[in-house]
């Protein structure tokens, strides 16, 4: 699922860790953005380039038949005490590495219909849909299956898994409410939450505009694991692109949260769960 699983220490232009084997994986920087590694056990090397706003796109090549692939990694990190960096290097969608020819295809231009009520429904090839009701309620379905409503006029999200019917709302001031009980806040503008598939959901408050230090919820981004998708919702309409890339690397994250696979749970880049 990973180049490097769990924590990689990254100083002064050089990197080790390890992947789910076990195995040393090592390297270094050879520009900006562009880190070039080997597993020491079986000789694949690993080219990684970091895409803005996308995460990195990283280059396998077979140590033995020296075959090439292609996966789409995000990478989370954290600074350390003695001045190194801790790394993590993800799979979030969990399709691995595909070879070349496979990974680069892209969704094609979204398909949208409109009901006798007005509600319209836009679909991609990757999976995704966004439903967009006359009184501008909306629920958009990931790729993975994941359901995310949203109400500009009530300033709630609601972020469902249907497999397991866990959920987690977000409203108010922001408040999460998880549906296994656990209750916690986010005060900054903007937090993301990473869904297992990949899905990220960068929520837009005003920023702690009142008495307490809070804000309100005012809009909502939602990018696909693909990177094919981008919806912008707020009181101004929904919208759909198959590209979402300028979008989102025009957007920071603010704080990010990792979800667990029922969404219920929410956990910080360094692992601390929020609602504990």
């Amino acid at each position: 699922m990973s180049v490097i699983e769990g924590i990689g220490r990254v100083k002064n232009g050089a990197g080790t860790g390890h992947n789910r084997a076990g195995d040393l994986v090592s390297g270094h920087r050879t520009g900006e953005g562009q880190w070039s590694l080997t597993n020491q056990n079986n000789g694949a090397q690993f080219e990684a380039s970091r895409q803005n706003g996308r995460g990195w796109n990283v280059t396998r090549t077979d140590g033995t038949t020296g075959e090439q692939s292609m996966g789409d990694f995000t990478v989370l990190s954290r600074p350390r005490p003695d001045g190194s960096t801790g790394v993590m290097v993800c799979d979030f969608d969990r399709d691995g590495f595909k070879p070349l020819s496979e990974s680069d295809s892209d969704s094609g231009e979204p398909v949208t219909s409109t009901g006798d009520d007005g509600t319209v429904t836009t679909t991609t090839e990757d999976g995704y849909s966004v439903v967009q009701n006359p009184d501008n309620t909306m629920l958009t379905t990931t790729p993975g299956g994941y359901q995310i409503s949203y109400d500009a006029a009530n300033s709630t999200s609601t972020i469902t898994d249907p497999q397991s019917g866990q959920s987690s709302t977000i409203w108010g001031d922001p408040h999460v409410a998880e549906s296994d009980g656990g209750q916690w806040e986010w005060q900054s503008a903007t937090s993301t939450y990473v869904l297992p598939d990949g899905t990220k959901v960068t929520m837009n408050s005003t920023g702690g505009d009142d008495a307490n230090g809070y804000g309100t919820l005012q809009s909502m981004d939602i990018y696909s694991g693909a990177g094919t998708t981008h919806v912008d919702s707020s009181a101004a309409g929904t919208q759909v692109l198959t590209d979402s890339r300028p979008a989102d690397e025009a957007q920071g994250d603010g704080d990010t949260y990792l979800g667990d696979r029922d969404v219920d749970s929410w956990y910080s880049v360094s692992g601390t769960e929020m609602a504990a």
